[in-house]
């Protein structure tokens, strides 16, 4: 499947109101990046009027950006994980139109961060519009942590907010906890010299991603797999508990294509 441009901005749209939240978060996005807009909407969820719908909501929230929509027939989580080789990044509500949820999760969020290829955010409710601390990244000062602070340095850049490194692995000590996260955030900070970053190992990342504390941070940023969790066993908890946006980022060690391996251009350069 290969309908986008590479590097497009991908959301998932189905006339609910989270999938309404994702299109506003999509479309700034693409905004700010410079980047193309596709939104997909699966039937029988959706209609070509609910594409169209969501086409003119982004296009209304910012003029000018380059959007585009598509129909498909099929399991939606499906054809977004199949879009996620060529997209940037792949947007989706918390949960949708869809016959089958989970009691947390929507099954069509909780499936595509799974799976895909690319980076996922999930814009819970109540996750646009707010403003908040920034930006929280979870580093264990491994490398399979580098690709989520990498993806977490870009979008403080780009949205000209501060980001906050916390150390992340379970049952280490304070030292320990600093120097993982000071190692993770270093190379960065030569890459990105304008972002405001500071490295807080004393702060739990565990902590702060759920619940009422999540709702401080404009995103919160976790690889798809974490030291002493197991694959996906820390994305999925701060999925289903977050109040707030959750970006969910392909690893270094998950299988091809992962982050380095998209066909999207400003993704092929080597991580620091």
């Amino acid at each position: 499947m290969n309908i986008i441009q590479p590097g497009s901005i991908v959301v998932a749209a189905d006339g609910s109101p989270d999938a309404d939240r994702a299109v506003l978060w999509a479309a700034e996005q693409a905004h700010l990046g410079r980047r193309p807009l596709m939104v997909v909407t699966v039937a029988p969820e959706g209609t070509a009027a609910t594409n169209g719908a969501a086409i003119e909501l982004a296009r209304h929230w910012r003029p000018g950006i380059d959007v585009r929509g598509t129909l498909f027939r099929g399991p939606a989580s499906q054809a977004l994980a199949a879009l996620s080789d060529s997209a940037h990044a792949l947007v989706v509500g918390s949960r949708g139109r869809g016959p089958v949820r989970s009691a947390l999760l929507g099954s069509v969020s909780a499936s595509v961060s799974g799976r895909a290829a690319c980076p996922v955010v999930v814009c819970r409710p109540g996750s646009v519009g707010r403003v908040q601390q920034g930006i929280l990244v979870a580093a264990d000062g491994t490398p399979e942590s580098l690709p989520s602070i990498d993806f977490a340095f870009r979008q403080a850049s780009l949205r000209d907010v501060p980001l906050t490194v916390a150390g992340d692995l379970p049952g280490a000590g304070p030292s320990v906890l600093a120097l993982a996260a000071a190692e993770s955030a270093a190379g960065f900070r030569e890459l990105f010299p304008e972002v405001r970053v500071s490295v807080e190992p004393d702060r739990s990342f565990a902590d702060e991603a759920r619940g009422a504390a999540s709702a401080r941070w404009t995103m919160v940023v976790v690889g798809r797999r974490t030291a002493g969790n197991g694959r996906g066993g820390r994305a999925t908890d701060v999925l289903e508990h977050a109040r707030t946006l959750v970006a969910v980022v392909p690893t270094a060690t998950d299988q091809p294509p992962a982050i380095r391996g998209t066909k999207d251009p400003s993704l092929a350069a080597p991580l620091p």
